[in-house]
């Protein structure tokens, strides 16, 4: 049970990075824009 409690969050901290990562790059790019 601790280590699928341990994935799950470790999936889930993975995700949010993920989705992060995508909007950085996705501002860099408007900001290059802009620029």
């Amino acid at each position: 049970l601790v280590v699928l409690v341990l994935l799950t969050i470790f999936a889930g901290i993975l995700f949010l990075l993920i989705r992060m990562e995508r909007k950085l790059s996705k501002m860099e790019k408007t900001s290059k824009i802009h620029k």
